[in-house]
């Protein structure tokens, strides 16, 4: 993966940012597609904080659905392969990926609820 300075950032079209931005709140194509509109940013800081004002100015509505699209923790998703490159980072330091058959079945559990 490349990293971008926050001048690179800054000098994106609009479909490159959507594009690199999509998924740093997983599933929520909307974050990016706001939050290019307050370019330039003077910071990563302040790039990461645009972030953070989108999930606090959604409504209650839009929050419930960020965090029902959010992957399931060890879930059907992780089982069958299909977790985006960061859920599947995210799962395997968390030793999401070590569960044995039993631990499985009570992550599905909890998962249900």
């Amino acid at each position: 993966m490349t990293t971008l300075t926050i001048s690179e950032v800054n000098l994106l079209d609009d479909n490159q940012f959507e594009t690199v931005f999509e998924n740093v709140i997983e599933h929520c194509k909307s974050a990016p597609v706001m939050i290019k509109n307050l370019r330039p940013f003077k910071n990563v800081n302040e790039l990461c904080d645009a972030f953070q004002k989108y999930l606090d100015d959604i409504n209650k509505e839009e929050k419930l659905a960020v965090l029902k699209s959010h992957p399931d923790l060890a879930g059907r998703l992780a089982q069958q392969g299909d977790l985006t490159p960061e859920s599947k980072e995210e799962q395997r330091s968390a030793g999401l990926n070590d569960l044995t058959e039993e631990q499985k079945q009570i992550m599905d559990d909890r998962n249900k609820r």
